[in-house]
């Protein structure tokens, strides 16, 4: 029942190719606490990426918000098939999981106004 509820690998981005060539190529969406970098795929499919960085905070702070990140990219898909990179920024440990939702849908919704 589970593994209905997961993220699974092949939806990741996981090689660090994969996230320099989105850095270079890729379209970005500036939202307060996040960036979001997006590239088409030819494929029908789309994967996601997710960054935190020390600056964020310690270990477990990142952790978090990589979860909350996760869970909203879990439940509310992508509007088109690309890769995409969500790179969290200061200030994001402060959102609960509503405030990272309202913020990544309003970053899909620009991307989805771009295409």
């Amino acid at each position: 029942m589970t593994a209905r509820f997961s993220f699974p690998p092949t939806l990741r981005l996981r090689k660090r190719a994969d996230f320099l060539r989105l850095s270079h190529d890729g379209n970005k969406v500036h939202q307060s606490h996040f960036l979001l970098i997006y590239t088409g795929r030819a494929d029908g499919s789309y994967r996601i990426g997710i960054t935190v960085s020390r600056k964020v905070g310690n270990a477990v702070v990142r952790n978090r918000v990589k979860r909350l990140v996760r869970e909203v990219c879990r439940h509310a898909f992508p509007v088109f098939p690309a890769d995409y990179s969500i790179i969290a920024r200061k200030g994001a440990d402060m959102l609960d999981l509503n405030g990272v939702r309202v913020e990544l849908e309003k970053a899909f919704r620009q991307v989805s106004k771009a295409r």
